[in-house]
């Protein structure tokens, strides 16, 4: 990764890398400042295959921070800083974080982390020795370059290991598929944060690889998106933000220099694909909104609308074709048996995106990424979709038990197992409902053990989940049952429950 900016240093000097509330940073200076912060680690003794945690919104210090890191081949590991205490902690543990990068706003939730932290990053460059050290500058391509935190079944997060080699193909895949990305010019806007791999992916390794400049957004507003958007040639988004954007009622707007507008993290309907291209029309924007399709375990997206045929979505319902140099084929769940076209099935993917693993789960590894008697391996989904006899792929539902709320994965399993560590609490189940903005949140339903105060429990439930959970990710809406419907075999039916919870919140 470093490698590769550092090559964008070479190439464009005096092109401006990154721009912060109207303050901008040159690509020579990006260099510089990387240089300096990557001997600072090497000094504080952080080398090769040692992990840093980064809890920082989008600011420069978390850019120069990851790519100071991979330069001495440590690993950088994104967490998202509205992280619960309880969450920050587990991610310090299992990471094996031997820093933490903060700021002083968030410092109290690592109170119990026994490792070093940084809450003042550039007190921090100008406080240290820098080594002397003569450090190479090189991109090993195996090499494990980041560690994004996903959630999981199990409902303990899981680190997702990218290597050098995933960051990289993907920003080369990207100008391919994008077909509209420019070598030295450009604004890219990163509101899209980059503990999210849409945003570290797209929004800044891409750009700064082909020596665009990362306008970088720490917090969403719609006024001050909107702003950015007309100095913007390039946005990426979920589909929550483009719905704030038309919510906004907005005065004519110049954005005629946008090139192109990408929508991922989400399914992009009908209906706000064709408000929001009405909106680039009449804003004077040749670009049209493209869907495209991807999860963390490869990077971000590997599948996009092509930039002539975003308006066929709205016909055919398809999320794009598969990125250059990736594969995408439709099994039976769980097997390798590969399913005619048109035929819905999991869909797997096969490409140079894919990550390396889970970190230090070797079995769950094993179950979602796969090898083919040919030594390809496939990376299972969870996901159902099938594709089309003219190569478009088209996205049914997950298999998992996920909710997508404004962008983001919230995990039932991850708040049931907080919420059934209450002693008062017999059963518990969350599920997703529609949300007119969010798209959907979570609601969690609660049988008590006899005798319990539903009141009482309310508070200590809430009280549980503040102290475990972010705050994004908890139920507003607590909902007491003396009895959670079964299936025929006895399992909790969360599918009868997500229908008793239409109307939500």
């Amino acid at each position: 990764m470093a490698g590769a900016v550092f090559g964008s240093v070479l190439d464009y000097p005096g092109g401006r890398a990154l721009s912060f509330y109207g303050f901008g940073t040159g690509y020579k200076k990006l260099g510089t400042l990387i240089d300096k912060a990557s001997r600072v680690f090497a000094a504080a003794r952080i080398g090769s295959g040692d992990r840093v945690l980064i809890c920082l919104p989008n600011v420069p210090a978390a850019v120069v921070a990851l790519y100071a890191l991979n330069r001495i081949g440590a690993v950088a590991v994104f967490v998202h800083p509205l992280s619960a205490e309880d969450e920050l902690s587990y991610y310090v543990e299992d990471s094996g974080a031997k820093l933490v990068i903060t700021m002083e706003m968030f410092a109290a939730k690592f109170k119990t982390v026994a490792v070093p932290l940084i809450t003042n990053w550039n007190k921090f460059l100008r406080g240290a020795k820098a080594s002397g050290l003569d450090i190479e500058t090189r991109d090993v391509s195996g090499d494990v370059a980041v560690i994004l935190y996903s959630g999981g079944t199990t409902g303990f997060p899981k680190g997702i290991q990218l290597t050098n080699a995933n960051f990289n193909s993907l920003a080369e895949q990207t100008y391919k598929a994008a077909d509209c990305i420019e070598r030295g010019r450009g604004v890219m806007l990163a509101v899209l944060p980059m503990f999210h791999g849409f945003g570290l992916g797209i929004c800044v390794h891409t750009a700064l690889f082909y020596g665009m400049t990362v306008l970088l957004i720490p917090r969403f507003t719609v006024k001050g998106y909107i702003k950015a958007m007309k100095r913007s040639n390039y946005i990426a988004g979920v589909p929550t933000l483009f719905e704030a954007v038309l919510k906004a009622g907005n005065k004519k707007l110049n954005l005629s220099k946008l090139k192109g507008v990408f929508c991922g993290g989400d399914s992009l309907t009908p209906d706000l694909q064709r408000r929001y291209d009405a909106f680039l029309e009449a804003n004077n924007a040749t670009a049209r909104i493209r869907e495209g399709y991807g999860l963390t375990e490869c990077v971000t997206a590997c599948c996009l609308t092509p930039k002539d045929g975003a308006g066929d979505k709205l016909i055919s319902g398809h999320i794009g074709l598969p990125y250059p140099e990736t594969l995408f084929r439709i099994v039976e769940p769980g097997t390798h048996n590969e399913l005619p076209a048109g035929t819905e099935g999991e869909i797997t993917i096969s490409g140079p995106t894919v990550m390396h693993g889970y970190l230090g789960k070797p079995e769950l590894t094993a179950e979602t990424l796969k090898t083919d008697g040919e030594g390809r391996i496939w990376l299972y989904t969870g996901d159902l979709g099938h594709i089309g006899a003219e190569g478009y792929v088209y996205f049914t539902q997950r298999l998992k038990r996920v909710i997508v709320s404004s962008g983001y994965n919230v995990y039932p399993s991850q708040l049931e197992r907080v919420i059934s560590g209450i002693d008062a609490v017999r059963e518990v189940c969350v599920v997703g409902v529609p949300h007119p903005y969010k798209v959907a949140v979570p609601k969690a339903f609660v049988a008590l053990k006899p005798g319990s105060n539903p009141i009482a429990e309310e508070f200590n439930i809430r009280f549980a989940l503040e102290k475990g959970v972010a705050k994004y990710a908890r139920p507003k809406e607590i909902v007491f049952l003396d009895e959670l419907p079964k299936t025929s075999v006895g399992k909790i039916d969360f599918g009868k429950l997500e229908l008793d919870g239409l109307g939500g919140e």
